[in-house]
């Protein structure tokens, strides 16, 4: 079965941001690619501070979904609602994308938010951030490192947040054990 890889907003904003939302669809591949309704509409909702959000609204290559649809779903949303959305609703579409990639065969969640991967993966659901991705396209030979990096400060610098500042993809991948410093290939 083809991986799914559910979107939060953020790497979705963040990548139109900085004009990768193109070289994303390309990193994405052969993949099912999805947003909830949640994630749509946060997207909508920041379309004044970020007009390139409409690439994203606009982009045939991603699947609009319905959270709640699939058996299991309520109970799963209740559970990552309470530990994820406060009173202000904040990280409803984390917990949405959760709930879908949760109960969905092959659905990797897309999420960068470190209390959302923690949730993700007490409760066993795959997911993978913006390093994931790069990681895996350098891995795949999509492109090379030094593109990936550039890549991370784009991103960074349209306020995506990584465990790095700009130019620090390199030693962060090294650090992590990610890349072989004596041959700057993947490990």
């Amino acid at each position: 079965m083809t991986e799914t890889w559910v979107f939060d907003a953020s790497q979705l904003s963040a990548f139109a941001s900085g004009q990768l939302l193109g070289v994303l669809r390309i990193l994405a591949g052969e993949r099912r690619t999805v947003i909830t309704g949640e994630v749509e509409a946060e997207l909508r909702a920041g379309l004044a501070k970020v007009p390139q959000l409409n690439d994203v609204l606009q982009a045939a290559w991603l699947e609009r979904v319905d959270t709640l649809e699939a058996t299991g779903a309520h109970r799963m949303f209740g559970t990552f609602a309470e530990r994820l959305v406060g009173a202000t609703q904040r990280n409803l579409g984390e917990a949405t994308v959760l709930t879908w990639a949760a109960t969905h065969t092959s659905a990797i969640a897309i999420i960068d938010d470190a209390v959302a991967r923690k949730v993700a993966r007490e409760h066993s659901v795959t997911c993978i951030g913006t390093l994931g991705i790069l990681l895996e396209a350098i891995r795949a030979r999509q492109v090379s490192i030094e593109v990936a990096s550039r890549m991370a400060d784009i991103y960074i610098e349209t306020n995506g947040r990584l465990p790095f500042q700009p130019g620090g993809f390199v030693t962060w991948a090294i650090q992590a054990g990610e890349i072989d410093p004596s041959s700057s290939i993947m490990s």
